[in-house]
């Protein structure tokens, strides 16, 4: 927990020290008031308002996208690569979006009598037409899906891979 406040007020460090400038600037300003005409002395005590306002605004909204972005799985550097294609293919929904479920037939004598064997999920896939989606991510650390093919448009507070992988273990459940 210390770790990661400590990563969070260093990232936000510009926007603390901002801040803290633009205070001690107005009471700057303030000592300055009976030696500058008031309109000036009000204007900028507007603009200093508005960026002390702006960069606690950044403040937190920097605190959100951190906690989302530690809600998410990141892809593993190392990738297994199959070597020859899947025996079968199955298009499967799940909480509203569509993944393509890779079963192999252990052997030869197995597909005859439905023998299959879970190998892997990919996705997320539109549900109209099957395309891949292309993932986006949002001013909030939220992420947007669309579909290149079709328009249409999913929200999500997941990335790609973290659907993949919670899509991945409820197949992997209800094929056992």
């Amino acid at each position: 927990m210390l770790k990661w406040l400590f990563n969070v007020l260093s990232k936000t460090s510009v926007n603390i020290v901002a801040g803290l400038l633009s205070f001690s600037a107005m009471q700057y300003i303030e000592n300055l008031q009976p030696k500058i005409p008031i309109i000036l002395y009000k204007l900028l005590l507007f603009i200093l308002s508005i960026v002390l306002l702006v960069s606690i605004f950044l403040l937190i909204r920097n605190l959100i996208v951190k906690h989302r972005d530690s809600n998410q799985l990141n892809r593993s550097p190392i990738a297994f690569v199959f070597n020859t294609s899947p025996d079968y293919k199955a298009y499967e929904t799940y909480k509203g979006l569509m993944y393509e479920i890779e079963y192999d037939y252990p052997n030869s004598f197995s597909m005859h009598r439905g023998g299959k064997e879970f190998r892997d999920v990919t996705g997320p896939l539109c549900v109209n037409d099957n395309f891949e989606l292309i993932c986006k991510k949002k001013f909030f650390g939220t992420y947007a899906y669309r579909c290149h093919h079709c328009e249409s448009k999913y929200k999500s507070k997941y990335n790609k891979y973290t659907l993949e992988h919670n899509a991945k273990e409820f197949f992997r459940k209800q094929f056992k």
